[in-house]
């Protein structure tokens, strides 16, 4: 379905975070587990929103981010 795919697409770019201009960031899976380091106190975690990274979430860390 229309609908679907595109969420699907969309979710293959989607990064939840703070990685803007930092070097290192806690890749973690989801939305939780992003909340729950951040109550630990890490401060730069990004959720990659599924169980596998991406290549474009690799490529968008790069580029938006200083990591590389």
């Amino acid at each position: 379905t229309g609908v679907q795919s595109v969420l699907f697409r969309s979710r293959k770019t989607t990064l939840a975070g703070d990685y803007k201009n930092t070097k290192t960031v806690m890749l973690v899976e989801g939305y939780f587990d992003m909340l729950k380091a951040k109550q630990l106190g890490v401060k730069k975690v990004v959720a990659i929103l599924g169980w596998k990274i991406t290549d474009n979430q690799i490529l968008k860390l790069k580029s938006e981010g200083k990591i590389g």
